[in-house]
């Protein structure tokens, strides 16, 4: 989060920036997004978001703090999708939680636009395996993707890092008709909101 609001940064646009910093904000890196999406045909990886909080005091400007940790961490946060975690055993909620991080089970979204707890991003196969992100298997002809999204928003799908889908909705499926490395992006009011782990679709020669 911090990097991207600072890209631009400049004397000029300082002040707008420390009061309206989510209007900065234009998400991951296109680069680093093309360079996941190399990857990902290859192996499974793992995205995860983060803020880099550093709080800063600027007494000059008239301001008395810049990012307080507070404001920071309600914005980029990584979704873990897991079972319930034990309250009195914290070895076996730890475990549980790497191991949703290490199979890709999570997603990236910029809380402070809107809580995103409620995204979900799943396949059913044709012979009723379901899959959530992170998730791998081959491809089979019939496969149907699924997105339900708290708020109405617009959906991006990709493929391979291609764009092969775009509706503002809800409520989102899509039947894919070739194997690929599927991921969302989601945008609301035109600012970078969700950003999914792929689901692996993969060609049987290639896994």
């Amino acid at each position: 989060y911090m990097t991207d609001w600072a890209q631009n940064l400049s004397l000029r646009n300082f002040i707008s920036h420390c009061k309206e910093p989510d209007n900065f904000i234009s998400g991951p890196f296109r680069e680093s997004l093309r360079k996941w999406d190399e990857l990902c045909q290859q192996r499974r990886v793992v995205a995860i978001g983060g803020v880099d909080a550093h709080a800063k005091v600027v007494l000059p400007f008239g301001l008395k703090k810049i990012f307080p940790y507070k404001t920071l961490f309600r914005t980029v946060r990584t979704y873990i999708l897991t079972e319930s975690l034990p309250r009195d055993d914290f070895y076996q909620a730890k475990k549980m939680l790497y191991q949703a991080l290490a199979q890709g089970h999570c997603f990236i979204a910029n809380a402070n636009i809107k809580d995103a707890k409620e995204f979900r991003f799943y396949a059913n196969t044709p012979g009723g395996k379901t899959l959530q992100q992170g998730d791998e298997t081959n491809y089979t002809p019939g496969t149907r993707l699924y997105a339900e999204i708290p708020t109405k928003a617009v959906v991006r799908l990709l493929c391979n890092g291609r764009l092969i889908a775009e509706q503002k909705t809800k409520s989102f499926s899509f039947t894919p008709d070739e194997p690929g490395v599927y991921r969302l992006e989601i945008y609301l009011d035109n600012s970078p909101w969700i950003f999914s782990n792929p689901i692996y679709l993969r060609n049987s020669d290639n896994c």
